[in-house]
Parts: C-alpha cells; sequence; structure tokens
C-alpha cells in the first residue's frame, strides 16, 4: 500500500468522524442528546492506565452511548472496536451501549459486507460487545426512538 493510499484513507475517516460530530451537535441542538464528547480513554480498572479509546461518548436521559467510527468494515477494524467496546464495558459497566457508526454503502459491494458484519454480530453463538453496527444516517432515528418520538 502506497503512503497516498494511506493518506486518502486517513483524509476519508477523518471526514467521516466530523460528519458525525456534526451530526451530534444537530441532535444536540434539536435536545435529542444531553452531551457529547470527543476522544476519551477509558481504564478497565482503577489500577491501570487509560487505555481503551471511545471516539464518541454520547450522553442522553436514557443511556450513555460509546459511538465507534469506521470507514471499512474489515476484520480487524472490527475487532480493534470490540477491544475497546469489551474495555469500556468493563470500565462503565455493561449498561453503556456501544455502537459502530459507518458509512452508508454507496456499491453492492459495500452493502453485503455491512449485511454481513451486522449477521456476524447479532449472531448469538459470538460474542460482541458492540450492540448495534448501524449507517450514518440512522442515527437521528437511533436517537429519536431512544427519545420516545417515533
Amino acid at each position: 500500500m502506497s503512503v497516498i493510499d494511506n493518506k486518502a484513507k486517513s483524509v476519508k475517516g477523518n471526514e467521516f468522524k466530523n460528519k458525525i460530530r456534526l451530526i451530534l451537535s444537530d441532535l444536540h441542538k434539536s435536545k435529542l442528546i444531553d452531551n457529547f464528547e470527543s476522544k476519551k480513554r477509558y481504564a478497565g480498572n482503577t489500577n491501570l492506565e487509560p487505555q481503551f479509546y471511545a471516539p464518541f461518548v454520547v450522553e442522553s436521559r436514557q443511556q450513555t452511548t460509546i459511538l465507534f467510527t469506521t470507514t471499512s468494515l474489515r476484520t480487524d477494524r472490527i475487532k480493534e472496536n470490540q477491544w475497546d467496546a469489551y474495555g469500556i464495558k468493563t470500565a462503565l459497566g455493561p449498561s453503556v451501549k456501544c455502537i459502530l457508526v459507518v458509512p452508508n454503502p454507496t456499491t453492492q459491494k459495500q452493502k453485503n459486507e455491512l449485511n454481513n458484519a451486522v449477521d456476524n454480530n447479532n449472531n448469538p453463538k459470538r460474542l460482541s460487545f458492540i450492540d448495534d453496527i448501524i449507517v450514518d444516517s440512522k442515527l437521528k432515528i437511533y436517537y429519536n426512538n431512544l427519545h420516545g418520538d417515533k
């Protein structure tokens, strides 16, 4: 992989995080969420250094939600988010919801990858600390439903 490819992927990932930040700002303005923070780290317990990364921590009256983001549904990316979700749930408790947010798929290949990732995540024979995988356009719907506005 070339340096140019890595730079383009980094730019794409940062643009997606900025898009999520804007969506969260809109949700905060419309009072569907109480607050959100970016780039927070948690320790698995009080004797450890913070090592588990939460790109977004969203607070609402109903729950605390950790939003992970990725523009690629590669297995290694999902496993990285699973590890952080495990550590954060260890630190904060199992009531915290961890959601992986991905861009809306634009090709059939991306749709298939998303369907496979969701199926694997929801498979009762697999252990997952990620509670759901959703596309960015569904974030507002998620918080509307959580808030009780159908």
